[in-house]
């Protein structure tokens, strides 16, 4: 009520009769210290009334939206009128100490009738009298009971409107649209190894024909430089960010990290709050399988190198090693995903009888001298493939997948690439392969989550149109890639319940940079960091606490929890 005429003030002082309702049923000959100190500490406003029970209330301006909290006495209650007519009113209070979790509620009903005021609850009638100042916001006074069977003869009141604490779901621009500035570092070398090329341009109709022609540039490798672009966040108010590595496709044989697939790509996450680097890695092969294998282990390791790097320079690029992610289109894909998955001790069968390890160096050592330690938040897979499921065992790493149904070089289930090339070829220079089908599958039965979008009646590639341009696909695999990898970042620990005396749920993670909360069906009784005091509400019809806020990456979290009723209280 923003003003009070004298009926609205009787309507405020029939608030105050629910309350002492509620001290009907439970007050104990406790002194009323509490309530009498908390009275001095109310400012009511200027024009606060002061009424008596001289005066008939007029129930129909009671304040039937709120709740209600305060003290009878020594004894903490709430209450909520939910009905008024025009000789009484009707409604709930609870009472609570401080091991309550749970309010039972209490009917009341407050009656006006041959000039006297009744309060009714728990089967008895009985008739008080009153003495209260009250305003919009709070009430206090005292009152007494003709029957002093079930109260004392005095009691003290004081009682202020219950607010919930403000509440808003946090919400941000980063890492779901472009808002920031970009500065591209071009050419940065995370590494040096043996190998033929780390860049090709060529047309992929005549890839046999460039096979033939570069049978003498593939005998004996050269040293070579490792490169890769960084795409950086600027004028950002954040100072690290997380990390989205990228390797293009191109058979292992041929492309660059500036092509426009990879560089629109890092352009798109930079803008959004990434740091995002385009790797350019070994290409180039004799035409025979162990050839083809050595050249695939050769990209893993160039994978593992420019990670290393990466993590390791983490200070000064800006990222937050925390939130590291990786994809892949074809060739960069099946890179990417051994990246994430093999280790020296689960790699394929022909890693071992090759002796790759002693001949080309570990997958984790080679490239550079760094040793540095990374984890991967989640994958983005462009129609790759794994050369063995139980790789993926190992690591219980988030996958999203997109892949052509009709894909005729990478299998999309389960299956030998490039097979509808004549003669057998694909057969005789590649081992079976795992696509996205059979990796979507394998990580369901573990239970590790993934999203996958199979492209219908698509071939492989199919984010380019005739003329090497972007597409629609290419739009569409954006959205879905930067919502997966939202999830990840977002992502906080569950809220647990901490504390039963007092009731306490908080949500235990460092990264938390400011947080907010509510509940449903219940009351927050005070807020303090990442933990919150409830009571519980046993009529509700739901009991849910929620938080939102902010991490220290800048991205908004929301979490909810639901709380289940006890069967006795």
């Amino acid at each position: 009520m923003a003003k009070f005429s004298g009926v609205g003030y009787k309507l405020l002082l029939f608030l105050e009769f629910l309350v002492l309702v509620l001290l009907v049923g439970t007050c104990t000959k406790r002194p009323a210290d509490r309530a009498e100190e908390e009275q001095r500490q109310i400012d009511h406003s200027s024009n606060a009334i002061h009424i008596t029970h001289d005066e008939a209330p007029d129930f129909s301006l009671l304040d039937t939206a709120h709740y209600y909290y305060g003290l009878v006495n020594d004894d903490a209650y709430f209450y909520k009128v939910n009905k008024v007519t025009s000789n009484n009113c009707s409604g709930v209070y609870y009472r609570m100490d401080s091991t309550t979790q749970w309010l039972v509620p209490e009917a009341f009903t407050i009656e006006y009738a041959q000039n006297h005021i009744y309060f009714i609850s728990k089967g008895q009638r009985v008739p008080f009298e009153f003495d209260v100042l009250l305003d919009s916001m709070s009430l206090t006074g005292s009152f007494e009971l003709e029957n002093g069977e079930l109260f004392p003869a005095t009691n003290h009141l004081v009682f202020t409107r219950y607010q919930k604490p403000p509440f808003q779901t946090v919400k941000s621009k980063r890492f779901s649209q472009e808002f920031l500035d970009v500065k591209v570092l071009k050419d940065i070398q995370y590494g040096q190894a043996k190998g033929f090329w780390t860049s090709y341009q060529l047309d992929e109709s005549k890839f046999l024909k460039t096979l033939l022609k570069n049978l003498g540039k593939t005998i004996t490798p050269k040293s070579l430089k490792l490169t890769l672009d960084l795409y950086m966040p600027e004028n950002d108010t954040i100072e690290v960010h997380p990390l989205f590595v990228l390797m293009h496709g191109g058979a292992f044989y041929f492309g660059d990290k500036g092509a426009e697939n990879m560089r629109l790509w890092c352009e798109h996450f930079a803008k959004m709050g990434y740091v995002v680097a385009s790797v350019n890695y070994r290409l180039g092969f004799l035409p025979n399988k162990a050839a083809i294998q050595r050249c695939g282990y050769e990209a893993i390791q160039d994978a593992n190198a420019a990670m290393r790097f990466l993590v390791h320079h983490a200070e000064q690029y800006g990222i937050d090693t925390s939130n590291v992610f990786v994809g892949g289109t074809s060739a960069g894909s099946i890179a990417m995903l051994s990246m994430a998955f093999m280790n020296d001790y689960n790699c394929p069968d022909f890693v071992r009888e090759h002796n790759f390890k002693k001949k080309l160096g570990s997958l984790k050592t080679a490239g550079n001298d760094i040793r540095q330690s990374f984890k991967i938040k989640a994958i983005a897979n462009m129609w790759g493939a794994l050369y063995d499921l139980k790789e993926i065992d190992s690591r219980p790493v988030p996958v999203i997948s997109f892949h052509g149904d009709c894909d005729n070089v990478v299998p999309f289930d389960r299956g030998i690439p490039f097979s509808d090339v004549k003669g057998k070829i694909g057969e005789r220079l590649f081992d079976t392969m795992y696509g996205s089908q059979a990796i979507h599958e394998h990580l369901d039965s573990l239970g590790i989550r993934n999203e996958f979008y199979p492209l219908r009646g698509m071939k492989h590639a199919p984010y380019e149109d005739a003329s090497g341009h972007v597409n629609d696909v290419y739009y569409f695999i954006q959205n879905k890639m930067q919502a997966f990898f939202l999830k990840e970042i977002q992502r906080v620990a569950p809220i647990r319940e901490i504390s039963k005396k007092p009731l306490q749920y908080a949500i235990k993670q460092d990264d938390i940079q400011e947080i907010q909360w509510k509940v449903e069906g219940g009351f927050i009784l005070e807020r303090n960091g990442h933990t919150a005091t409830v009571v519980w509400l046993k009529d509700a019809p739901r009991n849910t606490i929620s938080a939102s806020g902010r991490l220290k990456n800048g991205a908004p979290f929301y979490v909810q929890k639901k709380i289940s009723k006890p069967r006795f209280i």
